[in-house]
């Protein structure tokens, strides 16, 4: 599979709880999973902190780690192993159910990280992670009745690469300029994109059009979006053509589509589709469990199209459309600043990200990440 790397990819901090009723860890890039654990299960798992720093995205040098839980024994299990992950899908399913990726890891200390230490305990039926060499020494000595050391699992950036706050490392892969921080991948939607600019930037000024292609018959055909977050009244979008087609979009905003059919016996409307969507310049806090990602939404709406447009630079760009269930999925190359480009999303329930490089020099110059969440049906 074809996966995309970003060369100035943002660290996020791994939150780890503990679990004295089933004896086990817990580790969780996604900042929403952690408060509701907080909020709602803290009988069961105590939160400990930031146990260290990971990707959310693939970064050089890393690889995915592959998350299960299990009902059975009221656990987690991760590994960077396609091997195991593929024989624990096919031959251990009744026990383990399959999570997707976690977050983005190191396979070895080529890279300059710090190892994550494995246990497996047969009387808990769990595995135990650690990247403390101290708490690692301790178990092997006084512990080892119960757990059972298993090795390196993998490694990730060593403290220095990351503050606390899950800030950056120095990267200079993308071209920054001497004594200037690499900047993550994200657009930027205020400066103005100059010849040999530093870091990546770019632009949606213009890229306003979300189409939604309709397939549905037997009455008047409506439709309305709304801003999920101001709870603003409800705005009716024309339908033309078997498609409605979505302007005005921002980032950072969240909206959602609701596609309603009036027969022509004056009946009430009845709503065939209702789905979420939203455009962001950083990238989420997890990519979520890939698992739910379905091609087809099944309510008479088809799959979106997303249309974009290129950054303002001199010479071409090659555009890039990633899944986080499918890896790479379209490219574009030789694309001319200013240029209107249109990219269907192949999934729903999964997250995408557009990413532009410009052809001269390989630099990262653009960066959009995109959702299309269906309704619970």
């Amino acid at each position: 599979m074809d996966q995309i790397v970003c060369t100035a990819a943002p660290l996020s901090p791994i939150f780890r709880f503990w679990s004295p009723v089933f004896n086990g860890h817990f580790f969780t890039i996604s900042e929403s999973e952690k408060d509701n654990i907080v909020a709602n299960l803290s009988r069961d798992w105590s939160y400990e902190g930031v146990a260290y720093h990971a990707y959310p995205i693939l970064a050089p040098s890393t690889v995915p780690l592959y998350r299960f839980w299990s009902n059975r024994y009221r656990g987690h299990f991760f590994t960077i192993s396609e091997s195991e992950k593929d024989y624990i899908v096919a031959n251990l399913s009744r026990d383990w159910s399959y999570e997707g990726i976690a977050y983005y890891v190191y396979r070895d200390a080529s890279a300059g990280g710090t190892p994550v230490y494995r246990f497996w305990s047969n009387r808990y039926k769990h595995h135990f992670f650690t990247m403390d060499e101290a708490e690692k020494n301790n178990i092997i000595a006084t512990l080892s009745a119960d757990w059972s050391y298993e090795g390196i699992a993998y490694y990730v950036p060593s403290a220095r690469a990351a503050s606390p706050s899950g800030a950056l490392p120095t990267d200079t892969s993308v071209g920054v300029d001497e004594g200037a921080t690499a900047k993550p991948c994200v657009v930027s939607t205020s400066d103005a994109v100059a010849k040999g600019s530093a870091a990546p930037v770019g632009s949606v000024a213009g890229a306003e059009d979300v189409l939604f292609p309709l397939s549905v018959s037997g009455g008047q055909v409506t439709a309305t979006v709304s801003d999920m977050a101001s709870g603003a009244e409800a705005e009716v979008i024309a339908v033309s053509g078997g498609s409605v087609a979505v302007s005005g979009v921002e980032l950072g905003r969240k909206y959602r589509l609701e596609v309603s059919i009036e027969d022509p016996a004056g009946t009430a409307p009845q709503v065939v589709h209702a789905s979420a969507f939203e455009r962001r310049a950083d990238a989420p806090d997890g990519l979520g469990d890939s698992a739910r990602a379905r091609a087809d939404a099944g309510t008479g709406v088809g799959n979106p199209s997303e249309r974009i447009v290129a950054p303002a630079l001199d010479g071409t760009l090659t555009l890039k459309l990633w899944s986080a269930a499918r890896g790479v999925v379209e490219t574009r190359e030789g694309v001319v600043g200013g240029e209107t480009v249109e990219f269907a999303i192949p999934d729903w329930n999964c997250w995408h990200w557009i990413g532009g490089w410009r052809e001269a020099d390989d630099a990262l110059v653009f960066s959009l990440w995109l959702r299309h969440e269906l309704e619970a049906e």
